[in-house]
């Protein structure tokens, strides 16, 4: 099994994802050409626990004592995300990677 970590653990519609990192932050985005928005969701996570505090932490407190007590363990402050049948497609830079799947039938609405 192939997971990741992240700091809320929600898989969240693609089409808000993009409105988000496009229209509000400017962002780049992958070509999606092809892929329903509505029905693919997403999920910003790292690979390595430890970088995935830094997106739980501000920069301001990565000298912090809680933040050191943070690396000690740091699985102890994330979730852990299984990443069975996702796909990668956006790199931060920072060690974050954006993972797409199809809802789940469920999941979907008609």
């Amino acid at each position: 099994m192939s997971v990741g970590f992240s700091t809320h653990g929600c898989w969240d519609s693609l089409a808000e994802i993009k409105a988000l990192e496009v229209e509000d932050r400017g962002n780049p985005w992958f070509d999606d050409e092809g892929i329903d928005l509505d029905i693919w969701e997403g999920i910003w996570i790292a690979l390595d626990p430890k970088k995935a505090l830094w997106y739980l932490f501000a920069v301001t407190d990565y000298g912090s004592e809680e933040y050191r007590k943070a690396l000690e363990n740091p699985e102890a402050h994330l979730f852990q995300v299984d990443l069975t049948g996702a796909m990668e497609v956006l790199k931060d830079g920072d060690g974050g990677f954006l993972y797409i799947r199809e809802k789940r039938s469920e999941e979907k609405r008609t």
